[in-house]
């Protein structure tokens, strides 16, 4: 009986979202959601509590920053998202837990917003970082007390790197019988024999340690090292007790700003008070988590630390619109040291987006995930297929795209003409879906899996890494601008993007220079002389 209460009231949040949706979207106002968050990330945030800032020093011009990323980690969600459609699907005040400053910003943009039931539901969440911060700081003292005085562990077995936000699939799999296409393993290749580099460590539990080139992989409980010297110790606890005690008094008086830092700043005390021989030569970090960088990689690079920041794919611009193009203004909030990107397109791309000095270094494709499974045996004449899986509905509306290109009926149409074009080519395609099929889109869903059932199309389990089948194939088609039809390329490949409804233009910079091909005109004509050449 409970269960089908909540399922009812989840079911109609959710119609009530799928209405504000379409009512913004007929209005023409679908572009508002952006503008808000947008508006929210220009917003220059106070990041001073005076003299109680003793607490929190050596962050210096960095502190407003983080307060404004923190803040983003909030507004930069589909729960956002999803409260302002609902607010307007039922006619009501926005409610979503935001400071005043914040707040202010949405009544700016015209839209109702319930302050009280913000500000109340703002201090419930303060309230729980400082609770947070309280639990983060005795857990670490704790630890650094065990450590200190019994286990006395203090290195993670030599020079090592330590990659940051990875899953199983990320790690590198040692078979003989399939190559490794992870992140793990490029870096490997890439950097581990140069740099002399003994471990690679990361944060994936219940894996076991393995070795790669003679580097020894394996997974470490805590990013975070050990304080080794007593006389540390002891001023990491004082400091503890009066940042923990000044918090509650700040968060009394409606102060929230230190009190959001509280459970990361504790990290980074421990990193100010560690021995720098106890850090990672490298840190990495990926582009799944943009918008915020850890307070204590901040004490980690002043102590020598390399902090990294690499794209996986470059999925990341969106399409040119008309004669402009659209400004990403999340983006401007990283501040990370160093980017690893793929080509000189997606170095632009980082140099526009960010307004904070860091060095950006071009190296190519960037592996990050593969799969046990391997590549099913191909005919010898193959062209890889790669779409976006589109959402469902109800998924998609939450998302509230600016652009709403990557829809079920354009990446259908995108598969519909493929299939008839390559139809008597003698050529077979390789469909690769992506992952969170439990949220793809019936209607995609149903037609994918015709294609397969009537061998239309090879199914390719999304396990498999990209480049790995791309290996397999001679021709690599690509659905407007995922990362794929640059991995092709670079391997030597035909690669173009096949945009079905022909609103991508050819000179769009988000293409990275690689042919588009507008309507299935332009993919008939590009069939027909790639076979003949």
């Amino acid at each position: 009986m409970r269960i089908d209460f909540f399922k009812k009231l989840k079911r109609n949040r959710l119609r009530a979202i799928m209405r504000g949706y379409r009512a913004l979207k007929k209005e023409k106002k679908i572009y508002l959601i952006r503008k808000i968050k947008d508006d929210l990330i220009k917003k220059e945030i106070e990041g001073t509590d005076g003299l109680l800032d003793i607490f929190f020093s050596g962050l210096g011009n960095n502190k407003s920053l983080i307060l404004k990323q923190l803040l983003a980690l909030r507004t930069e969600t589909v729960s956002f998202s999803g409260a302002i459609l609902y607010a307007y699907g039922k006619n009501k005040k926005l409610i979503f837990p935001l400071p005043r400053v914040l707040q202010d910003v949405i009544k700016s943009n015209n839209f109702p917003i319930n302050t009280r039931l913000c500000s109340i539901l703002w201090i419930g969440v303060v309230f729980l970082y400082w609770y947070r911060g309280v639990f983060t700081f005795y857990r670490y003292a704790y630890k650094q007390f065990i450590n200190l005085f019994f286990k006395k562990k203090s290195l993670y077995g030599g020079r090592y790197t330590y990659f940051d936000g990875l899953t199983a699939t990320n790690l590198p799999t040692n078979s003989k019988e399939k190559a490794d296409f992870n992140i793990v393993t490029w870096y490997v290749l890439r950097k581990g024999a140069r740099d002399k580099i003994d471990v690679i460590c990361h944060n994936v539990s219940n894996t076991s340690s393995i070795k790669v080139n003679g580097i020894q992989v394996k997974y470490i409980d805590n990013v975070i090292p050990y304080i080794v010297k007593p006389t540390m110790m002891l001023y990491f606890i004082l400091w503890g007790i009066g940042a923990t005690i000044t918090c509650a008094f700040l968060f009394i008086f409606g102060k929230w700003q230190n009190v959001l830092l509280l459970s990361e700043y504790t990290k980074a005390i421990i990193v100010r008070f560690c021995n720098a021989k106890d850090l990672a030569y490298d840190y990495l970090f990926h582009n799944s988590y943009f918008i915020y960088r850890p307070i204590w990689t901040y004490e980690a690079e002043k102590k020598g630390a390399n902090i990294i920041f690499y794209f996986y794919s470059t999925n990341s611009e969106l399409y040119k619109p008309g004669h402009r193009y659209i400004k990403q203004f999340n983006y401007s909030l990283m501040n990370w040291p160093k980017y690893l990107v793929w080509d000189r397109y997606q170095e632009n791309f980082v140099t526009r987006s960010i307004r904070y000095d860091s060095s950006i270094e071009v190296v190519g494709p960037i592996w990050f995930s593969s799969g046990k499974k391997k590549v099913p045996l191909l005919p010898e004449q193959t062209v890889a297929v790669f779409d976006i899986t589109p959402l469902r509905s109800s998924c998609f509306s939450l998302y509230a795209y600016p652009q709403e290109y990557y829809s079920a009926k354009n990446i259908g149409q995108f598969l519909i003409d493929i299939k008839d074009v390559f139809c008597n080519t003698g050529i077979s395609i390789a469909h690769k879906k992506k992952r969170f099929l439990d949220k793809a889109h019936p209607a995609y869903v149903k037609l994918t899996n015709n294609f397969y059932s009537s061998n239309d199309m090879i199914s390719i389990n999304s396990d498999i890494s990209a480049s790995e089948l791309i290996d397999k194939c001679k021709y690599v088609i690509s659905f407007p601008f995922t990362s794929t039809a640059i991995i092709a390329k670079n391997q030597g490949l035909h690669s173009v993007f096949y945009d079905p409804v022909g609103i991508i233009q050819k000179n769009d910079r988000a293409a990275h220079g690689i042919l588009v091909l507008n309507g299935i005109k332009e993919l008939k004509k590009w069939v027909k002389i790639t076979l003949e050449t």
